[in-house]
């Protein structure tokens, strides 16, 4: 069953895109049906496919990524997050881009990708659907 807790994050999602799509004024259909596809459920699923495909395409120029899942405690997260912010405000951006290319560099290419493909099916279904249409309003006029 779902919560209101689980339901808060999409409803506070929608609300913000409805009330900056008023504000804007904006189409509002496009903008809600643009949060049912980008939203807090689904950002997880696009965002690992993107570095996923980014890791596939970059596959011999980075090294590989390995995860110790039983090592990850909350403990290993603060003392790395804390490690990462020493590096961030101690190092020069040579040394950041060490640490965090294998991970930057394969989002970045798989997100350009992703939206590439997702915009290009997404004018192929615009395109059509405003084609059909524009067809049966001229054919419901001649009636």
């Amino acid at each position: 069953t779902l919560s209101l807790h689980d339901a808060l994050p999409i409803c506070l999602h929608t609300a913000t895109a409805v009330l900056l799509a008023w504000l804007f004024r904006l189409n509002m259909m496009v903008v809600i049906l643009a949060t049912l596809v980008n939203n807090p459920w689904t950002i997880t699923f696009i965002f690992g496919f993107s570095f996923l495909l980014g890791r596939i395409i970059l596959s011999e120029h980075l090294p590989p990524i390995s995860v110790e899942w039983t090592e990850i405690t909350l403990e290993s997260i603060l003392y790395n997050t804390a490690d990462f912010w020493n590096i961030l405000t101690n190092s020069n951006m040579e040394r950041i881009w060490l640490h965090t290319r294998s991970f930057i560099l394969p989002f970045v290419t798989g997100t350009i990708l992703l939206g590439i493909i997702a915009s290009v099916v997404a004018y192929i279904i615009v395109y059509y659907t405003v084609v059909l249409i524009q067809y049966e309003k001229k054919h419901f006029m001649r009636k």
